[in-house]
């Protein structure tokens, strides 16, 4: 049985990286007596799967997560159990029933984001790289190749509000942005609002 959880990761859980988060999810289920289907082979894994990493110190209000359940189990108790024994900061607070074998990545390309600027300066020099007709990131690569992309190409929405930044992107990281336009991650909030298709 195949199901898609929706938990939200808050407070001291933001500081916990994507590697820890999957660590954290293969034990949760174990504690709260829910059994996953495992893969095949001489390694095998609990069949969990997730979206795009969240980064660390990064606020997620709606985070998917694939699974396979070894025996069916009602979506109100499986939400109960897990937040029974989720630690503070982590809480699933949907869940619902998959008929297809489309993964996250395949059936959600955009993510929503709200960025909070704590001082005005830095809010205006966002703004300012923005309004650019152009975004152009360069990169070295391992083999020494340069690598150019235009991360405008990838903003689907934006606006601004009361020192937020509201954006819709395509296969980017607000990282990626905010690196460009050479804001320390000291002056700034990130907050995933959802998945978008």
């Amino acid at each position: 049985m195949r199901k898609r959880l929706y938990f939200e990761k808050k407070d001291e859980m933001i500081y916990i990286s994507h590697l820890d988060t999957i660590r954290l999810m293969e034990r949760l289920f174990k504690i709260s007596g829910i059994e996953l289907e495992f893969s095949q082979g001489y390694h095998p894994r609990a069949k969990i799967s997730f979206g795009n990493p969240i980064s660390v110190g990064e606020i997620s209000l709606k985070e998917p997560i694939d699974i396979v359940l070894k025996n069916n189990i009602k979506n109100e108790i499986l939400l109960k159990k897990l937040n029974e024994k989720a630690p503070k900061g982590l809480r699933f607070i949907d869940v619902e029933e998959l008929s297809s074998k489309g993964s996250i990545m395949s059936e959600y390309k955009k993510v929503e984001y709200e960025i909070e600027f704590l001082k005005e300066e830095y809010f205006e020099m966002f703004k300012k790289i923005l309004d650019q007709d152009e975004m152009i990131e360069i990169k070295e690569k391992k083999d020494g190749k340069i690598q150019k992309r235009n991360l405008k190409e990838k903003i689907e929405f934006i606006n601004f509000i009361d020192k937020k930044a509201q954006l819709i992107l395509k296969n980017l990281s607000p990282n990626a942005l905010l690196r460009l336009a050479k804001i320390d991650n000291e002056f700034y909030k990130i907050k995933r609002i959802k998945y978008t298709k």
